[in-house]
C-alpha cells in the first residue's frame, strides 16, 4: 500500500507568516540566505522526507512472524511438576491392595482403600480404614484389622482388642483368618464387603513400582 504525500507549492500564501529560523537565517536584514549556507541552519536542517511512503511489510517480516506464531510453546512448571511427582512416590510407598465397601448401614455406598500391611478399623479418623459415619457401635480405635501380606499375597481379617465383636460371614473372627474376594465383613450395624486388588495375578512388586523401604 503507497500513500503519496501532497508536495507544498512554491509559494507562500497569503496570510501566512513568514517561516523563522533556518527559512530566513542570513548575514542581515533582508538578505536571506539559503539554509545549506548557514551552519546553525544547517544543525536545524531536517532530512529530506520521500514524495512517497511504502506501507508495505518487510520482505520475510511476515514470514516470520508466522512461523513465530507456528511454533509450539512448552511451559515447565517445575513447581507443579515437583509436587506431582512427591504425590506419585507417596502413594507408591503404600499403593492400594484392596477395598472395603459398606453395604449396609450408616454410610451405604461408600468404599474405603487398603493399603499394605495391617488396616486398623474405627470410628477415628486416625484409623487406617476410618468409619465415621455415624454407627456408634464401632469402636473408636483398632475395632478389627484387615492385613495384606504382599510376600504371600494374601489377606487377614483380625479381631480387635476391644469389647466390640467382628463376624466374617456371620461367624465371630476370634483368631486371624484368611480373606476370599467377597467375603462380608460386620462392625457394629454396619457390614462391609471385601473386594481385593491384589493377589495371585497381580501385585504391585510385579511392575517394580513400589518403592523400596
Amino acid at each position: 500500500m503507497i500513500f503519496r504525500r501532497k508536495k507544498p507549492s512554491s509559494g507562500t500564501s497569503p496570510g501566512v507568516p513568514r517561516p523563522r529560523g533556518r527559512e530566513n537565517a542570513g548575514n542581515g536584514p533582508g538578505s536571506p540566505v539559503s539554509a545549506t549556507q548557514n551552519p546553525l541552519a544547517r544543525r536545524f536542517q531536517l532530512d529530506e522526507e520521500p514524495d512517497t511512503i511504502d506501507l508495505e511489510p518487510v520482505d520475510g517480516f511476515r514470514d516470520t512472524a508466522d512461523q513465530e506464531q507456528d511454533v509450539s510453546t512448552t511451559r515447565i512448571l517445575w513447581g507443579d511438576n515437583a509436587q506431582a511427582a512427591a504425590a506419585e512416590n507417596q502413594a507408591l510407598k503404600n499403593p492400594v491392595s484392596g477395598f472395603l465397601a459398606v453395604i449396609s448401614g450408616p454410610g451405604r455406598g461408600s468404599v474405603c482403600m487398603l493399603g499394605y500391611g495391617n488396616n486398623s478399623i474405627g470410628r477415628d479418623v486416625s484409623q487406617a480404614i476410618a468409619l465415621d459415619h455415624g454407627d456408634s457401635r464401632i469402636s473408636r480405635e483398632n475395632h478389627c484389622t484387615v492385613t495384606y501380606d504382599p510376600v504371600n499375597r494374601k489377606f487377614y481379617l483380625q479381631p480387635g482388642a476391644g469389647k466390640n465383636l467382628t463376624y466374617l460371614e456371620g461367624q465371630l473372627v476370634l483368631a486371624d483368618t484368611q480373606l476370599a474376594a467377597g467375603n462380608q465383613i460386620r462392625v457394629g450395624d454396619t457390614e462391609l464387603r471385601f473386594v481385593p486388588l491384589c493377589g495371585k495375578d497381580f501385585d504391585w512388586t510385579e511392575t517394580q513400582l513400589l518403592s523400596k523401604p
